[in-house]
């Protein structure tokens, strides 16, 4: 997948597709994302290709996405902040 394909995706608001994005990220599968959870999942090359985010940004997209009230990412916020993304390429 390109990340032309991915913002297309993500344009459309592909929900099934972020679910399962956001699933494959929760690798303890607690319902939300910690830090640690996000830069784990940045050193998979097929999750960063979904994403359209690159290693070093990691953190940047993590404080952009949490909930301010907490340290992790919610299934809502998560949702919320790429399909609302209009360009991923400003990530880049």
């Amino acid at each position: 997948m390109t990340l032309v394909d991915a913002q297309v995706k993500i344009s459309e608001g592909n929900e099934k597709q972020l679910k399962w994005l956001f699933e494959k990220i929760d690798a303890d599968g607690s319902g939300d994302i910690d830090i640690n959870e996000m830069k784990s999942a940045m050193t998979d090359d097929e999750i960063r290709r979904e994403m359209g985010v690159p290693k070093e940004k990691a953190e940047t997209v993590f404080e952009e996405m949490a909930n301010k009230e907490t340290t992790q990412i919610l299934w809502p916020d998560f949702l919320k902040y790429f399909s609302t993304k209009q360009d991923l390429a400003t990530l880049m």
